[in-house]
């Protein structure tokens, strides 16, 4: 990674700073897309049947520890629901890789508990409210799952953080959650402000303003700065952080992802322009990037 000064007065903000990285930090991964719910604000739109098999998800594995990347988040779809996934993740993480594995929180077992802490892996699952709210998107049961989940993996030692999608239907559930992860006694809390991407897209009544995106950013801002740590929160907005998320989808190609669904860029596909080409197409933010990930690091710039 080189970061170049272009403007007078170092000792001001990142923000003044130019970055071009030799490589990703971090980078979501949709090992797969089938999904046994069908949730009308998914991000990653209309399930696939196709996606690549094992042999070549070790290959991008191998790709990815070649060009250094520090971390993976893997999503769907439902990535627990891919039959060798575990093998995936251990390989990853075999491969000194950071592993993050998102999820719809209904699944569990003992061999999926056992496998998250022999990678010390982060286990995200999404809450989008109380059982109601939550139900209404994903089906009966589902908040019951989710929350049952939560509590064997946090058992079985399992690190834990909440993702809260914030949409116009739930937006009276902000204080609910927040109040339901310090129940819990999990330590992460992460709020995602929704974006017209995947099957949000064509839900506009899910979508929010701008007035109502900023209204309720500054809340959560201000819930953040009352929290402290206790839980940890962090604030996710695509509308901001403009393609500075490096994405890999369910058949190997390279997502550059902006607010829209209209702003995300395919910039190749890893087995056929290689990562490092993608990653330096133009379309990718790379100062957005390294601000977004350098809270991973010890050492403040």
């Amino acid at each position: 990674m080189k970061i170049v000064e272009k403007k007078p007065g170092h000792d001001e903000k990142l923000a003044k700073l130019k970055v071009q990285m030799s490589n990703p930090l971090s980078l979501c991964w949709q090992v797969t897309k089938k999904c046994n719910y069908h949730c009308p604000f998914c991000l990653s739109g209309e399930q696939d049947p196709n996606e690549l098999p094992l042999e070549k998800m070790l290959e991008i594995v191998d790709i990815l520890k070649e060009n250094n990347l520090v971390r993976i988040d893997f999503t769907g779809g439902e990535p627990l629901l891919r039959p060798d996934f575990l093998d995936i993740l251990r390989y990853a993480s075999e491969s000194g890789i950071e592993t993050l594995v998102t999820s719809n929180g209904s699944q569990y077992s003992d061999k999926i508990a056992q496998t998250l802490l022999d990678t010390n892996t982060l286990l995200l699952i999404s809450l989008d409210g109380n059982k109601e709210t939550h139900d209404k998107s994903r089906g009966d049961g589902a908040y019951d799952r989710a929350v049952e989940s939560i509590k064997r993996y946090k058992a079985a030692g399992v690190p834990l953080r909440v993702n809260y999608l914030v949409r116009r239907d739930n937006l009276d559930q902000i204080d609910y959650i927040y109040d339901l992860v310090k129940e819990l006694g999990v330590e992460r809390l992460f709020y995602i402000l929704i974006a017209p991407q995947g099957k949000a897209y064509n839900n506009d009544d899910l979508l929010l303003s701008d007035e109502e995106r900023e209204h309720y950013l500054e809340i959560l801002r201000e819930k953040k700065k009352a929290s402290g740590d206790s839980p940890f929160i962090t604030i996710q907005d695509y509308a901001v952080n403009l393609h500075s998320c490096f994405l890999i989808n369910s058949r190997g190609d390279i997502v550059s992802q902006g607010y829209s669904e209209d702003d995300c860029i395919i910039t190749g596909n890893i087995f056929k322009e290689g990562l490092i080409k993608c990653w330096n197409h133009p379309a990718f933010n790379h100062r957005g990037h390294f601000l977004q990930y350098a809270y991973m690091f010890d050492y403040i710039m």
